[in-house]
């Protein structure tokens, strides 16, 4: 609409330009006829000036209603054009981006120093009267004022406490908060002002049901204020780390993927405050590279970590920090079935050969294996356990699968080897389903001559850091007897040719579950003999003791909670208040909360809005780390046009006003609010005025010749 009022109410001040006319009906003089001598060329001149005496009459009325009505029309505050309501009854909502793109520097300061300023700028050229609410969206999204303020009462320093974040930009999250401040908002309309970088979004929300929720409580219309230009800059995205339990002094990869922003740009590993490695990003400053750092693995504990580059105009990016969890030792449960006479020395299934390769010599390190009967396994024997290892297990009461199945789901980790033949039924009918491998359709097989397994995907992460010749060798291995198993979609990392799975896992909640269709008894094949053996299983134990919500509970994401499982063994003193956390970026620590995963303890943080080390303690004492990095997507070099992002959000059904982004910061509120028209319309009363005052005089001056 071209055309609208600060105070349209007013307008019905209009009504007012009919006093004149009712003025001038009620006051007409009637023509009294007397008698008089024969002048009737005096009559004639007096017909004409009584002709030109009416014309007169109506234009000043004309003139004193189109005053009435142009004086009415200024007083209303009318406004040509404008992107924006911002006025006649409408309420103003600022969005402002602090993801951690807006704090790139740009030439007047960063992204988010010249968005706070427009805002600052377009709050100020609003009418004093027009309701304004301010939104920070990063990390997390948040209101600014605790309620709706004119803007003329906005307080000068309520927009000093707006920094960058360091999150990322949700979109959905702005607009689901914007639903509830436009609940409250008074008007009858509301716009919403986007002050952003509109980094390229990487994931593609769907915003129509809360664009729909927004529509149903007012009017709304959206604007956009891109602040930024595109810049070549580097960061470092991400960081991979093995997905398994690490041992001391094994040599493992920590890869980075990483954007350089000059050509072949080092980069630096660095592990408790020593650079221990540094890789480079050959070739051109362009795209995504990938970078491998080789590292023996420290002692036993918890190790801060970062890769860095050289700083840039984003700062925030160039540093990633990272925890590297090594523990002490890992305690696995190893449940067997019971031994009988033509097992051998290896024992039911040869589980004594998997004590051997987990344990070797008998030392508890890396792994202390404790030996159990599987018909004696009770839940108590799984407490502070990371594996249970069932090695051709007789069966388990139903209680104690249903313990077993619960921990697993818990975090913990299971591996099945089962090659005995009397056990196909037990295996399809109860521990397979028990461990959420339900319907398994379990067949055995044998092959006199054996079978070489070979490997699904030598990519797998479970097999990275093996070499090629140790590779090799593990396709050597011959297979005789094992069982035909159905994945049904689980991860398989060994097969033999036939298209039978010989070693597969999946995830079962926040545990996982590896099953191996063989047993290590010589007739059933030659991994026992086979120097992969220790290796391989100890990588299978250790990826399996990793649990995937403890591994990645290390390192999070700006934006994300912070959760940390204390060690093993810790058990809460009865002083709760004890237990403190320090997130990234805050000077003083606070209080945890203590919550219970089924037997384990967990403490929660809070969610974390700035890159950094959130440090968890005890009465003083360290009791965990947790790295919290800054989203890669934030790296990206990637700005959109204003026009997509409107385009967006016209797709899911919002009211999209304009693009200030071109408007020079002086003109943001012009540009919002329209062309004021009350110094013109004033301007045309008063010489409506002057042009009736002169018409009047000369009315008047005719009246008193008439006379």
């Amino acid at each position: 609409m071209p055309l609208s009022f600060v105070n349209p109410a007013l307008l019905f001040g209009g009504l007012a330009a009919a006093l004149p006319v009712i003025i001038h009906f009620l006051s007409r003089r009637k023509v009294q006829r007397e008698k008089f001598s024969d002048l009737r060329f005096l009559s004639e001149v007096q017909a004409r000036q009584t002709r030109r005496l009416t014309m007169r009459r109506l234009l000043l009325l004309l003139l004193r209603v189109l005053a009435i009505l142009l004086l009415t029309l200024a007083v209303a505050g009318p406004r040509w054009g404008g992107l924006g309501g911002g006025l006649a009854g409408h309420s103003v909502l600022m969005v402002i981006d602090t993801s951690a793109s807006m704090g790139t520097q740009e030439e007047s300061g960063t992204r988010l120093e010249q968005a706070v300023a427009d805002c600052r700028r377009m709050i100020g050229m609003l009418p004093g009267r027009t309701s304004v609410q301010v939104l920070t969206a990063g990390a997390v999204v948040k209101p600014l004022l605790g309620d709706w303020l004119p803007a003329g009462a906005m307080p000068a320093d309520a927009l000093r406490e707006v920094t960058v974040d360091g999150g990322v930009f949700d979109l959905e999250a702005a607009l689901d908060e914007a639903v509830r401040q436009v609940r409250g908002a008074p008007g009858n309309a509301v716009d919403v002002v986007l002050f952003s970088d509109l980094q390229k979004m990487r994931r593609q929300a769907d915003l129509t049901a809360v664009a729909a929720r927004l529509q149903a409580e007012l009017p709304v219309r959206i604007l956009v204020r891109r602040t930024g230009q595109p810049v070549a800059q580097g960061g470092v995205l991400g960081i991979d780390l093995p997905q398994r339990v690490l041992r001391p002094a094994e040599n493992i990869a920590v890869t980075a993927r990483v954007i350089p922003d000059v050509p072949d740009q080092p980069f630096t590993l660095e592990l408790d405050g020593v650079d221990v490695g540094e890789a480079v990003a050959t070739g051109p400053a362009a795209g995504v590279h990938t970078l491998d750092f080789s590292l023996s693995v420290p002692g036993p504990g918890l190790h801060r970590g970062q890769v860095r580059k050289p700083s840039d105009r984003l700062p925030a990016d160039d540093v990633r920090p990272f925890i590297l969890r090594v523990p002490r030792r890992l305690k696995i449960v190893l449940a067997h079935g019971d031994d009988r006479p033509g097992d051998g020395p290896g024992g039911r299934g040869g589980w004594r050969f998997v004590q051997q390769a987990l344990d070797p010599g008998g030392m508890g390190a890396p792994f202390a294996v404790e030996p159990v009967d599987s018909r004696m396994l009770v839940t108590g024997n799984l407490d502070q356990a990371a594996v249970l290892v069932l090695v051709d297990p007789d069966p388990v009461g139903r209680t104690s699968l249903e313990g077993i199945e619960g921990w697993v789901r818990a975090g913990g980790g299971v591996l099945v080897l089962a090659g005995d033949p009397t056990l196909a039924s037990y295996l399809q009918q109860t521990l397979l389903p028990g461990l959420g491998f339900s319907g398994e359709k379990v067949r055995f097989r044998s092959q006199e001559q054996g079978l070489a397994m070979r490997l699904v995907s030598r990519g797998d992460p479970l097999l990275k850091d093996f070499g090629k010749d140790a590779l090799g060798t593990l396709e050597d291995v011959h297979w005789r007897r094992w069982f035909s198993l159905q994945e049904q979609g689980a991860r398989v990392l060994l097969a033999l040719p036939g298209g039978d799975p010989l070693v597969f896992s999946r995830d079962l909640e926040a545990g996982r579950v590896m099953v191996m269709a063989g047993n290590l008894l010589p007739e059933a094949g030659d991994l026992a003999a086979s120097a992969m053996a220790l290796p391989l299983l100890q990588r299978m134990v250790s990826w399996l003791g990793a649990q995937p919500g403890l591994s990645s509970g290390d390192n999070i994401l700006v934006g994300q909670e912070v959760v940390l499982q204390p060690p093993a063994g810790w058990v809460p003193g009865p002083d709760l208040s004890q237990i403190m956390v320090r997130l990234p970026g805050q000077a003083k620590p606070r209080p945890a909360v203590l919550a219970w995963q089924g037997t384990r303890p967990v403490l929660r943080g809070g969610v974390a809005t700035e890159p950094g080390f959130a440090v968890f303690t005890a009465a003083g004492d360290t009791l965990g780390l947790v790295a919290v990095a800054m989203a890669g997507a934030e790296s990206g070099v990637a700005l959109e046009k204003p026009a997509h992002w409107l385009g967006t959000l016209a797709a899911a059904g919002l009211a999209t006003a304009g693009d200030l982004s071109g408007a020079p910061a002086g003109q943001l509120g012009s540009r919002l609010r329209g062309r004021d028209l009350r110094p013109w319309l004033f301007l045309l009363t008063a010489m409506v005025l002057m042009l009736e005052l002169y018409l009047g005089r000369g009315t008047s001056a005719a009246r008193g010749d008439a006379g």
